[in-house]
């Protein structure tokens, strides 16, 4: 069961946060987890809440040049595929965007 709830994707690197959603840190819900000298695992899972500012900046910019880019009449439709990817897959809009192959 454990395992169809753990959460992936990046963390605030706190101790009062990460325990605050999972009270033991053994692992079970998030990937981090704390080993006996006290330290934690997942590392690459842990941010500071500057990296998260920084984050959250260039998201913020992103979204500011993707609507100046509708503005300016720009709306092609560009979606990212890959071999284990397909955001056209579920997509409610493919009708509108009136593409046959996406990519070429």
């Amino acid at each position: 069961m454990a395992g169809k709830l753990s959460r992936r994707g990046i963390l605030l690197n706190d101790e009062s946060v990460l325990s605050a959603m999972e009270s033991e840190l053994a692992g079970k819900y998030l990937p981090v987890r704390r080993k006996r000298d006290g330290t934690l695992t997942g590392a690459d899972s842990l941010c500071t809440l500057a990296d998260f500012g920084k984050l959250l900046q260039n998201m913020e910019s992103t979204i500011r040049e993707i609507g100046r880019e509708i503005k300016s009449g720009n709306a092609s439709a560009h979606p990212i595929r890959t071999k284990k990817h397909d955001a056209c897959a579920f997509c409610p809009l493919k009708p509108m965007c009136r593409k046959v192959d996406y990519h070429g």
